[in-house]
């Protein structure tokens, strides 16, 4: 493998590595601007979110 080669294949790492990331923070971005009433789940098999580790116990 050329150092041509390799240097290509780096640079084409690190932009998917940049990719990856750029979408989880646009993700987390959009969950935060959800309503709370849509982020809340209703149901009975969802964890509560606002619960301690020994109340999740």
């Amino acid at each position: 493998m050329g150092i041509k080669t390799r240097r290509f294949a780096v640079v084409m790492a690190l932009f998917a590595v940049a990719g990856l990331y750029g979408s989880a923070c646009w993700r987390v971005e959009l969950l935060r601007d959800q309503p709370s009433s849509a982020a809340n789940c209703q149901h009975a098999h969802c964890v509560p979110q606002s619960a301690t580790l020994s109340a999740v116990r």
